[in-house]
């Protein structure tokens, strides 16, 4: 209950409990690993479609401390920009599953002025109308102004180009073990 994984409600004959959208998430990932343990997942397709994003990607990718990671880490420097993918309800509920996955962590960093904050990447494809890209991270940063229901892609060149991606394009991010 601290935690803000469920809510109680004490009542005269006893008590009501229900699990808050926190706890529900939480328990999703639980079972995802549980998922993997025993049935070893080697990826998860999340379905989306192609959104607008608000700019910040393009500032952030292209900074010295996160490129000089992305390019040791990743094996490729991102093109600057995030291919930004609202998923449908379905891959918002299968997103627990990528948390079980092994990723490729890029650490937070400072200059003078401010600090930085860490982000995961997890190798990705990106698939449209029978047509893929890899290699593709989707980066999921420690602070950001997206919920759950969005994602934000990198790759080494512009997926929209390459891919010939408009808003509400439909595309399947295909997200897998970073080994």
């Amino acid at each position: 209950e601290s935690a803000g994984l469920v809510d109680r409600d004490v009542v005269s004959d006893g008590q009501w409990v229900e699990v808050t959208p926190a706890g529900e998430s939480r328990l999703r990932t639980e079972y995802e690993q549980y998922r993997r343990v025993f049935e070893d997942p080697r990826h998860v397709d999340l379905r989306g479609t192609v959104t607008g994003g608000m700019g910040e990607g393009r500032h952030y990718i292209s900074l010295s401390g996160y490129m000089e990671q992305f390019r040791e880490r990743l094996d490729y420097e991102p093109f600057p920009g995030t291919l930004n993918v609202a998923l449908d309800e379905e891959s918002v509920r299968a997103r627990a599953a990528v948390e079980s996955l092994d990723a490729v962590l890029i650490d937070g960093w400072e200059d003078e002025e401010r600090t930085f904050g860490p982000a995961t990447c997890f190798a990705a494809t990106v698939e449209r109308d029978g047509e893929s890209f890899s290699p593709a991270h989707i980066i999921v940063p420690e602070r950001t102004h997206h919920d759950e229901s969005q994602l934000e892609v990198i790759a080494p060149v512009k997926l929209r180009d390459e891919l010939g991606l408009d808003d509400d394009d439909t595309v399947v991010v295909r997200v897998e073990d970073a080994r």
